[in-house]
């Protein structure tokens, strides 16, 4: 359907939400369409985000809320909200930010022939960033019902455009699901140029240093003390660990930074960092860290990563590790083996330059995928331009 007027579903601020509302409309307001923002109107955050973005995010759409006086979703849960929200509207169909919100309450249900409010029937789209149960490596009797209640629902005619963030599965869920239509949508974002030696000096980071970065909220899973481990083991002279965000989720592994920012192997940076701070500690680094443990989809640091020219080091599970492969984008190592990721950086410490540089020309290829005049392209393909 993709009609001419949009519901745009984001209830959440953090992370890379705002990023992709602020792409996907500023796409779908190119194409000449009429956009309903449904947002978190509880305070102004929302709005004093968008606007810092780019003002006519707000001064071009209208804006609803997604959440009742009460502070809950509005009609209970997020679901609900939608549907009541795209009634509000008036709209033609929708376009959920992240349909992950309520995708697995959803699948589960259609599965036992529960369906969704009718008035969203051909209406349902947007981004489905983690549609797990479709991955071979899982097999269990959630990821199982899962996959009978999505096709429910694709043979239903439920869906109207879903875009997929991992380009291995948009070809194969098109043939799996032909009622359905998928495209795929890179990460855009702009270049990151800031010369390192300026970002170095401002971080307050050693000119000469092998600086491996981390970023992002320290949630175990994320694979940090993976590599604290490895670095202790190892006692590099040269390796230094950059550790920007908040890591108050792992205490001994703070810990284990703390001791290494004191002993003069580290830099930790821990409280949230502005976008500025963020673009400083991707160009300071020599490698960026993306060590998750069996982490499942799409990673925003792999993108940032390559916008910034760097190389990363991953584990080589799922997508992140077939992306990293397929593109040359860095160095991979056994999904939570700690064993190899202290090989791997034994080698960085044996030839550094040699390694790193290795991986530049087909970072700089991958980036220009990754441009917003890619991701526009891309969106258009999904919602071609209107009259």
């Amino acid at each position: 359907m993709t009609g001419r007027h949009l519901l745009f579903f984001e209830p959440r601020t953090e992370g890379h939400h705002l990023m992709f509302l602020q792409h996907v409309v500023e796409g779908l307001l190119e194409s000449n369409r009429q956009i309903t923002l449904a947002i978190d109107l509880r305070t102004d955050n929302a709005k004093a985000i968008l606007s810092e973005k780019n003002p006519s995010l707000l001064s071009e759409t209208c804006q609803i809320n997604a959440y009742s006086k009460s502070g809950l979703f509005r009609g209970g849960s997020e679901l609900a909200a939608l549907a009541t929200c795209f009634e509000e509207s008036e709209a033609d169909s929708t376009f959920v930010n992240s349909l992950d919100g309520f995708a697995s309450s959803l699948l589960r249900r259609a599965a036992i022939g529960l369906r969704p409010p009718n008035i969203l029937r051909g209406r349902l789209g947007g981004i489905y960033e983690r549609p797990r149960w479709y991955s071979t490596k899982f097999n269990s009797l959630n990821q199982i019902i899962k996959s009978i209640g999505f096709n429910r629902l694709s043979k239903g005619n439920w869906f109207d455009q879903i875009c997929l963030l991992n380009e291995f599965f948009a070809e194969d869920m098109s043939r799996d699901f032909p009622h359905t239509s998928f495209q795929f949508l890179p990460t855009p974002g702009p270049r990151i140029t800031i010369p390192k030696k300026e970002a170095r000096t401002h971080l307050g980071v050693p000119e000469d240093a092998l600086v491996l970065m981390n970023y992002g909220v320290g949630h175990r899973r994320k694979g940090l003390h993976l590599v604290t481990a490895a670095l202790e083991s190892i006692r590099s002279s040269k390796l230094y660990l950059l550790c920007a965000g908040k890591q108050n989720h792992d205490p001994n592994t703070l810990q284990a930074t703390l001791r290494m920012e004191e002993e003069g192997h580290a830099k930790v940076i821990n409280r949230y960092i502005t976008e500025a701070e963020e673009s400083l500690c991707f160009r300071a680094s020599d490698y960026v860290l993306a060590p998750y443990l069996s982490h499942f989809g799409n990673s925003n640091i792999l993108a940032q990563a390559v916008l910034a020219g760097r190389p990363v080091i991953a584990s080589d599970f799922d997508l992140i590790g077939q992306r990293v492969r397929t593109k040359k984008l860095g160095i991979l190592f056994k999904d939570q083996s700690l064993s190899d990721l202290i090989t791997k950086l034994r080698q960085i410490d044996a030839a550094p330059h040699a390694a790193k540089d290795s991986y530049n020309s087909a970072i700089e290829k991958y980036a220009e995928e990754l441009s917003v005049e890619s991701f526009q392209s891309a969106l258009h393909t999904a919602y071609p331009k209107l009259n």
